[in-house]
């Protein structure tokens, strides 16, 4: 029975081992997504809101 309840832990160990990495990975997914999305932005040209006051003359 001892032998049985040590296996049960073990399980229980690996099961939430997987868990941890599986939310790390998920997390790591989600923020190099984000990261290529806002580089993306970044690359796009930008349009001035403020005209000099040279290109009126």
């Amino acid at each position: 029975m001892v032998l049985l309840h040590e296996h049960l832990i073990t399980y229980e160990v690996v099961v939430l081992c997987a868990a941890i990495a599986g939310v790390a990975a998920y997390n790591n997914h989600k923020l190099k997504k984000g990261t290529s999305q806002a580089s993306s932005d970044e690359s796009e040209p930008t349009v001035p809101l403020i005209q000099s006051s040279n290109s009126n003359k």
